[in-house]
C-alpha cells in the first residue's frame, strides 16, 4: 500500500524538527493501525521484528512531503492484507485517526466494516490509547506550530491519488481535553455506533453537529439491555426521516477542551 504525506506549505520547504516530528508521528500512526487491523494486537513500540513496517520511497516536487510504502513481512499477513484491500484499509486508517482526534466519523463501505469488527474491544481501546499518547501528537507537530495541513493519500493507481485525511491546527488540541465530572442530562439521538467499543456519535435534540460519545465503563461491561437501546436507536432513526427521529434521556459526564467546548460524552445512564 503505497501513500503520500503532504505538508501545505506556500514555500515548498518546512522546519527540519517539526517536519520530521510530522513525518514519523503519521508513519507510526499509519503503521500501529494496519498493524492493530491484521494481527488484533497492539505494540507498544516500533522495533526490527515488526511484522508491519513502513519503507521511505522518493519524495516530490510541489508541496514539502515523501512517499511511504506500507511493507508486511509475514506471508499470512499479506493475504489479509490482499483479503481487506488498499481502499478498506485507507478507510480503517481514516476511521482511528479521526476517532483519535474526536471528529465527526466516515460512513464506511461493507469491507472496511468488517475489517474493523474484526478488531476486538480491547485492540481498538488500546489503539485508540496509543495514537493519543504520541503518534498522533506528533502528526500534527507542523499543523499546531506553523499552521500548515498535513495530507495523507493513498495511489490509487500511477497517477490518481485519493486523500485518506487531512491534520491541521485543531486536531491536537483534541488531544488534551479534560475530564468533567460535573453529570449532565441530555435528550440525544444516535447516529453512529461502534458494536465492539460502544463508542460513536450522537445527536443533542435541536442541534444539527454531532458529538461523540462512549461509556464510564467498559463496553463489554454495560448490560446488554442498555445496549439493545443504543442499538435500536441508531436502526430505528436510520430508516426513517429526521422529523420521525426519536430520542433518548440520556446521564453523562463529559470530556472538554480548555475553552470549555465538548467533545465527548461519556454515559452513566438513561432513562
Amino acid at each position: 500500500m503505497k501513500l503520500d504525506l503532504i505538508i501545505d506549505t506556500v514555500e515548498h520547504a518546512v522546519d527540519m524538527k517539526t517536519g520530521l516530528e510530522t513525518l514519523a508521528g503519521v508513519s507510526e500512526t499509519v503503521r500501529s493501525i494496519v498493524e492493530a487491523a491484521l494481527t488484533d494486537s497492539v505494540s507498544q513500540r516500533t522495533l526490527s521484528t515488526n511484522k508491519v513496517r513502513n519503507k521511505m520511497m522518493e519524495s516530490f516536487e510541489g508541496s514539502y512531503g515523501i512517499v511511504f510504502e506500507i511493507q508486511i513481512e509475514d506471508q499470512d499477513l499479506k493475504l489479509k492484507m490482499d483479503q481487506i484491500g488498499n481502499q478498506a484499509m485507507g478507510e480503517v486508517i481514516n476511521y482511528f485517526i479521526s476517532e483519535g482526534l474526536y471528529r465527526e466519523l466516515p460512513e464506511l463501505t461493507p469491507k472496511a466494516k468488517i475489517a474493523l469488527n474484526n478488531m476486538s474491544e480491547e485492540t481498538q481501546e488500546k489503539l485508540l490509547t496509543r495514537l493519543r499518547r504520541s503518534p498522533l501528537e506528533k502528526a500534527h507537530s507542523v499543523s499546531s506550530t506553523f499552521g500548515y495541513d498535513v495530507k495523507l493519500r493513498r495511489h490509487v493507481n500511477e497517477f490518481k491519488r485519493r486523500e485518506i485525511v487531512k491534520l491541521d491546527r485543531q486536531g491536537k488540541t483534541n488531544l488534551t481535553p479534560t475530564m468533567n465530572s460535573n453529570s449532565l442530562f441530555i435528550r440525544a439521538c444516535i447516529t453512529r455506533l461502534n458494536i465492539n467499543t460502544g463508542n460513536g456519535r450522537l445527536l443533542l435534540d435541536g442541534e444539527t453537529d454531532t458529538v461523540a460519545f462512549g461509556f464510564i465503563a467498559r463496553y463489554k461491561e454495560v448490560k446488554f439491555a442498555s445496549k439493545t437501546v443504543f442499538s435500536e436507536n441508531l436502526n430505528h432513526n436510520n430508516g426513517t426521516t429526521s422529523d420521525k427521529w426519536e430520542y433518548i434521556d440520556i446521564k453523562a459526564t463529559t470530556l472538554r477542551l480548555k475553552s470549555g467546548h465538548i467533545i465527548k460524552y461519556l454515559i452513566t445512564g438513561f432513562e
